[in-house]
């Protein structure tokens, strides 16, 4: 009887300090306007039925130990008088009947009461979070609130500790669930004090965050009072044994006793193992020494936090409740050594790499797995393992995005309806960027993701400088600021003005960062365009190997006929310039036509002009001079400034002047040829010379054979025959006979190595041998 008596009072002066907490809290609420309070408030208010619920049993069980007290006095005086105040349903002990009737149906309600309490609460809660914008708490009541909130929070923590140790006892074991619940109700104040510690710091969402904390917790009571309510009507009631109302959180009592699963896990463990584990030293050893060991860590942790190593290369800033500490270091950075600071949470370091280099992949997708890259991997020979890189296959560690190109309208050709080009093109453009930090408080503090941000400036810069770029054409001497040819010839160019475009972004948004390198890395169609690519590749070559055996025809045509090709051209132009100007002489009495004839000749001259210019462009792109051509591109430039000043001169002009000039000019070009045409021209005039020197020599020859002739004419008629025999045989022996045929006898050697007919003669008598 007195210790239901202890646990009534002790209930009542919880339900009293219980109001006096929610008093407080609702006045901390209406002075900070701190939405953590508001919750805070709601909480403690839950609390005070609780005690008032355990003040009401310990009372009735107070009644019932006095009503059992006194009839065990009347049994004990042996008096028959005891039995007429007790029957079988004990309808005579109203008492006991009281504490039976409030255990089986006040209890149960209570339990559904409270747990709609809460459930309502935290909902109408939330839902008043959720509809009201954030506010931020009155920063300059925050610090007195906070030290308010830790007061409550210490004199509520021993209250609930001393409730707790009483409810351990089965006599108080009503106190359990007070006890536990006004430890939660510690907990909530807690973190409404570091709520109200946040927004004295400036931190004001850490009071948003607990003010959502709270009400999720009384929905979690909410939902285990509800099945402890469900539970308990099928729970067998087994006489002397310790009933558990169903208001008593289990949840609750294990965060404020944590203790007691140290007691289950050793029963577990007994259990498993077939003998008593929570009897043998070296348990029992960890069992004293788990909190001093625990108490011990915790201390060696927080004085490690308290270090901070800054190894070579990097730089740290230091954070103090958030904010840089400008007042440490240098201004705040701390460089490579060994630094104290303040244990977390108060000082935290936050480290950087200011010496690697960082890259970012532009244009690289998701990494390409084993059986996608197998394809392009050399499977044997000297080089094998190794992967090939070609542009008409995918290739690579990482996948190639495809990237639009705008593509500029071509200004110079009008465009037409059967050829509508799209106003992009798709590549595949991987350009990696490389960059150091400059500025460690700009690069970890200006942005949330430096790299993402640095990835989509990049991203917009060279969309912006490849809106205007050539894939492989060049732009020309009017379009020199064009970015041209970013897919061969044009990438030097490209990478130089990306990086400074990149550069200029970065230290607008004031990364501080610096682009060490920014290159191109894969620039080419997509594969599946590979197809048609090589056909047009293929076409060009076509059309260049036409173009040169057409030039070649030509250039043999014009070395036939002038040696080389320019001496021909050359010549060719100045035949021309001749006949042009010999046909304006024979029109200077028509000005009109006149007008006409050179307004046509100096546009086909302006038109070589052109045609010639581009083909010394495209000789000095493929590593040729281009030689005497430049002659020639001047003697059409003198061409055309003669015409000019033809045409300004008009009929005035004197065409008779020029004409034998240009004959003049063109007789000259002819001399200097060696084509054939010049080696026709020599060889009738060597056949001249030649027939005019023979018959002049038959002329004077014949006086002369004349006089030889009249002083022997026997003489001159056998050397004029033997001169005969000399053509007609001009490489045989001959021989003269002095004898008579008759008396010759020929014999010949057949043997003899020498000429066909060679023998011996010999004169003999005719008859003989």
């Amino acid at each position: 009887m007195i210790d239901q008596k202890r646990a009534k009072n002790m209930a009542i002066a919880g339900a009293l300090l219980q109001l006096a907490f929610a008093a407080v809290t609702l006045g901390i609420y209406r002075v900070v306007d701190s939405q953590a309070a508001l919750a805070c408030t709601l909480l403690l208010a839950g609390g005070l039925p609780l005690w008032l619920m355990a003040a009401l049993l310990s009372y009735c069980r107070q009644l019932q130990q006095a009503e059992e007290k006194e009839l065990s006095d009347i049994a004990a005086a042996g008096s028959a008088e005891g039995r007429i105040f007790r029957d079988e349903r004990g309808i005579l002990c109203p008492a006991t009947a009281r504490a039976a009737w409030m255990e089986r149906w006040i209890v149960p309600i209570f339990t559904i009461l409270w747990a709609l309490y809460h459930a309502g609460i935290a909902l109408l809660l939330l839902q008043y979070l959720s509809n009201r914008a954030a506010a931020e708490p009155t920063a300059s009541g925050a610090a007195p609130a906070t030290l308010f909130s830790l007061m409550l929070a210490f004199i509520a923590f021993l209250f609930s500790r001393y409730a707790l140790g009483m409810g351990s006892q089965s006599q108080w074991r009503l106190l359990r669930a007070a006890g536990s619940y006004l430890f939660i109700n510690t907990l909530a104040i807690a973190a409404m004090a570091a709520a109200l510690l946040g927004a004295y710091q400036g931190y004001f969402q850490v009071d948003r965050v607990v003010s959502y904390i709270i009400p999720l917790v009384q929905l979690v009571l909410a939902a285990e009072l509800a099945l402890n309510f469900v539970l308990d009507i099928y729970r067998p009631r087994v006489p002397g044994q310790e009933h558990r109302y169903s208001f008593d959180s289990r949840l609750f009592n294990f965060v404020a006793e944590p203790g007691r699963i140290g007691h289950s896990i050793a029963e577990a463990l007994n259990y498993q193992f077939g003998f008593e584990v929570s009897k043998t030293w070296f348990y029992q050893l960890v069992s004293r020494a788990f909190v001093p060991l625990v108490i011990l860590g915790s201390l060696i942790l927080l004085g490690m936090s308290s270090l901070v190593i800054v190894d070579q290369g990097e730089r740290a800033v230091l954070l103090h409740w958030g904010r840089i500490a400008t007042d440490r270091g240098d201004a705040g950075q701390l460089g490579p050594g060994l630094h104290l600071k303040w244990p977390w949470p108060v000082d935290r370091a936050r480290l950087f790499n200011v010496a690697a280099v960082h890259e970012i992949q532009l244009g690289a997708g998701r990494e390409r797995t084993d059986a996608e890259r197998r394809g392009a991997i050399i499977q044997e020979g000297a080089f094998k393992g190794r992967e090939l890189s070609l542009w008409t296959e995918e290739h690579g560690a990482r996948e190639e995005l495809d990237f639009l190109l705008a593509q500029p309208p071509d200004k110079t050709r009008p465009a037409t309806s059967e050829e509508q080009r799209p106003p992009v093109s798709i590549i595949k453009l991987v350009v990696p960027i490389h960059y150091v930090i400059t500025d460690v408080v700009k690069y970890g503090f200006k942005a949330a993701d430096v790299d993402k941000l640095l990835e989509m400036e990049a991203y917009r810069q060279m969309v912006s400088y490849c809106a205007s770029a050539t894939l492989d054409s060049p732009v020309g001497q009017a379009n020199a600021e064009r970015p041209e040819a970013i897919m061969t010839y044009g990438r030097q160019r490209a990478t130089a003005e990306l990086k400074k475009r990149i550069q200029a972004a970065a230290d607008r948004l004031d990364l501080g960062i610096k682009i060490v390198y920014v290159g191109i890395e894969a620039v080419h169609p997509p594969a599946a365009a590979a197809s048609a690519f090589e056909d047009v590749l293929k076409a060009e070559r076509q059309q260049d190997q036409t173009r040169y055996t057409a030039e070649a025809t030509a250039n043999a045509t014009l070395s036939n006929v002038a040696g080389d090709p320019v001496s021909a051209l050359r010549l060719a132009l100045a035949i021309r310039k001749l006949d042009q100007l010999e046909r304006l002489n024979n029109l200077r009495d028509n000005p009109s036509e006149l007008a006409k004839a050179i307004s046509e000749y100096t546009r086909l001259t302006g038109d070589d002009i052109g045609a010639l210019t581009e083909e010394l462009a495209r000789e000095r792109l493929l590593g040729q001079t281009g030689e005497g051509k430049g002659q020639l591109l001047a003697d059409l430039q003198a061409h055309l400034d003669m015409l000019k000043g033809l045409a300004a001169q008009g009929a005035k002009a004197d065409f008779a002047a020029q004409i034998p000039v240009a004959r003049k000019a063109a007789d000259a070009l002819f001399s200097q040829t060696t084509g054939e045409p010049a080696a026709l021209v020599a060889q009738a005039t060597a056949r001249r010379w030649t027939r005019e020197l023979s018959e002049q020599a038959r002329a004077e020859a014949f006086g002369r054979q004349l006089q030889a002739y009249r002083a022997s004419p026997n003489i001159y008629m056998l050397d004029r025959w033997l001169d005969v025999w000399d053509q007609v045989l001009p490489k045989i022996n001959k021989y003269v006979l002095g004898v008579d045929r008759r008396r010759i006898e020929i014999w010949l050697n057949w043997e003899h190595e020498g000429s066909m007919m060679q023998g011996a003669f010999e004169t003999a008598p005719a008859g003989t041998k």
